[in-house]
């Protein structure tokens, strides 16, 4: 029988597991191993039910993405040290250890097949996806375009017709000063 303290300690640690990126029946099977059928099944639906209240209210990080962006903070020269006092900031230290050594291990194989290149060029020279920021930009500079074209169309011969300068040159503006904001 297990204590409230050590009942405790362990559904932490399942949970933690889980945020590592564990799956509920891998850890199970080791819970098994070490309590009865009905407390292991008890503290695994009990971790697994906060993690997924966690998931679902956005109080988790992105367990893949963070570990690319681990893994690329390692190419640009960041040490084990620095990511595990960056990372330990957001989340647990436990689950924090665990996702800057699995990057640290991951590293080190790819440096061993000889696919470190390939990660650099990734890292240093793949094109950035396109914010939001930017595509309402782009919208601003076309619609300006397209209106543009549509009253100098519409004009009478000789006439006048707008220039729609401004929405061009905000649109341009947001576009150009949009790597600052990163």
């Amino acid at each position: 029988m297990l204590t409230d303290t050590s009942r405790e300690k362990i559904h932490r640690a399942t949970l933690s597991r889980l945020m590592a990126g564990e799956t509920p029946s891998e850890l199970l099977s080791k819970l098994k191993a070490r309590l009865s059928e009905d407390e292991a099944n008890e503290i695994i639906s009990g971790a697994a039910l906060q993690y997924e209240e966690l998931r679902q209210s956005g109080s988790l990080i992105d367990r893949d993405a963070a570990h690319q962006d681990l893994l690329e903070q390692l190419v640009r020269g960041e040490t084990s040290e620095s990511l595990y006092r960056n990372l330990s900031a957001k989340i647990s230290d436990d689950t924090a250890r665990q996702m800057v050594e699995k990057a640290v291990a991951e590293y080190e194989r790819i440096k061993k097949e000889g696919q470190l290149q390939e990660l650099e060029y990734q890292t240093f020279f793949k094109p950035k996806p396109t914010s939001a920021a930017d595509k309402a930009a782009l919208w601003a500079i076309f619609a300006g375009l397209a209106l543009t074209a549509i009253s100098y169309l519409t004009a009478a011969p000789g006439g006048t017709y707008t220039l729609f300068v401004g929405l061009i040159a905000v649109g341009v503006f947001r576009l150009a000063y949009s790597g600052l904001r990163e």
